[in-house]
């Protein structure tokens, strides 16, 4: 204390030597401890600078990252949840499906990425999570991404939250930590001063050696970062070529990809004697245990908001269809009100409910016609008229399919208000 305090007293005699002030409001002290309290004999440590005493406080605020005295994120977490609420508001409000003239998705996407992500994942690599994903603090942070995407995909409330990210190609909070982790785990490979020191701070953070991670004091912030990247074992991070030549994107993509894997086990149990219970996007994901690309589904491109949140509510199982609103308590019959005695799913709306053979005809008949086939073929199953398209499915003409079943599905809605 004496030594500290002698340091500070050279300070003032420098300061007054050159006429420099320190402000008494910014100039504080944390003293960092483990215990749940600090021993009495702390309670007379106090420091003085230019004349007056340095206030010691429980929290500081360094290069906007919040650091507390037992290095609980709590503060920084609860910062960041109250600076991005008001943009996460402001978003959902352009992307309120009432609002005629309202942006497309992909404008949506775009904006939470550039202007909502940027707050939340500022120095995200460095903090630690909750880990129990029902905790408040990660209930509130999943919210301020899945509000907006949801309000512009048209889905009520119940909607299931990582089947909205999947549908848009999101990244839910920790898997947007990890994407984080190996841009921060590369930059830190890249500014080493030598090829040795390379593979050293390689080995450090990718080591397949559990030993050589528990060998970092967990006080460490590289730690926390070294855990992280052990568990991204994949193709791009495998050597130190691929991780330094990767493109932000196709990081982006294997972290999307491990999230789409992770996703997908759950929905499918060997054990499961009915879909009903699934939260895969229903049905179009039922059959790909690895996504084909990571890029937004067409139909959001391609058809107008109004459009694109009706197949996006069918996609979901989340149509106002009388089997969806008797499962939520809401419809008294789960029967179709034109065949009373079938029940009304998306499927037989979509494929095989009399009262839609007009406009289902038209559809069939314009998609044969492009197609050279038959209207009712096996080409033609029922998530691709859900914009789901199987991959043989030429390119060229995905862009006419994708409207054609736009007008379709339009015309099925001006029917029944789904």
């Amino acid at each position: 204390m004496l030594a500290m305090q002698q340091a500070l007293h050279n300070l003032t005699t420098w300061a007054s030597t050159w006429k420099i002030t320190f402000s008494s409001s910014k100039t504080q002290m944390v003293i960092f401890h483990a215990a749940a309290s600090l021993p009495p004999a702390w309670n007379i440590f106090k420091l003085t600078l230019s004349h007056f005493s340095i206030a010691i406080v429980d929290t500081y605020t360094y290069l906007g990252l919040i650091l507390h005295k037992r290095l609980d994120w709590t503060p920084h977490i609860k910062e960041i949840i109250r600076k991005a609420t008001a943009t996460s508001h402001h978003i959902a409000r352009l992307a309120f499906y009432t609002v005629k003239s309202r942006p497309s998705l992909p404008v949506i996407r775009q904006l939470i990425h550039t202007v909502l992500i940027t707050k939340i994942a500022y120095a995200l690599p460095f903090i630690s999570l909750p880990r129990n994903p029902q905790h408040t603090l990660m209930l509130q942070l999943k919210r301020l991404l899945v509000i907006p995407l949801r309000r512009s995909l048209g889905l009520p409330h119940n909607a299931h939250h990582d089947s909205v990210f999947i549908e848009t190609r999101t990244l839910p909070i920790p898997y947007l930590q990890l994407y984080h982790t190996l841009l921060f785990a590369r930059r830190y490979i890249k500014q080493a001063s030598s090829a040795s020191q390379q593979r050293e701070r390689y080995q450090q953070l990718f080591s397949k050696s559990l030993f050589e991670i528990t060998s970092l004091l967990p006080t460490n912030p590289l730690f926390a970062i070294a855990v992280r990247c052990r568990i991204m074992s994949c193709p791009i991070t495998s050597t130190i070529p691929r991780l330094l030549r990767a493109r932000n994107d196709q990081l982006w993509d294997a972290v999307f990809d491990r999230f789409y894997h992770e996703w997908y086990r759950p929905q499918h149990p060997a054990t499961r004697t009915s879909p009903d219970n699934t939260h895969s996007l229903f049905p179009c994901y039922q059959l790909m245990p690895v996504i084909p690309n990571n890029s937004l589904p067409s139909y959001f491109r391609l058809l107008s908001p109004s459009v694109a949140s009706i197949v996006s509510r069918l996609r979901f199982n989340r149509a106002r269809l009388n089997q969806s609103l008797n499962k939520r308590h809401v419809s008294p019959s789960d029967k179709c009100p034109t065949c009373t005695d079938v029940v009304e799913t998306v499927e037989h709306v979509v494929m095989s409910c009399p009262r839609y053979d007009a406009a289902r005809f038209a559809c069939f008949c314009h998609l044969s016609a492009i197609t050279k086939q038959p209207p009712l073929s096996a080409s033609f199953p029922f998530p691709f008229l859900l914009c789901s398209f199987p991959p043989d499915v030429i390119n060229a003409h995905a862009t006419q399919f994708v409207r054609i079943i736009g007008t379709f599905l339009s015309s099925v809605q001006r029917m029944r208000n789904m």
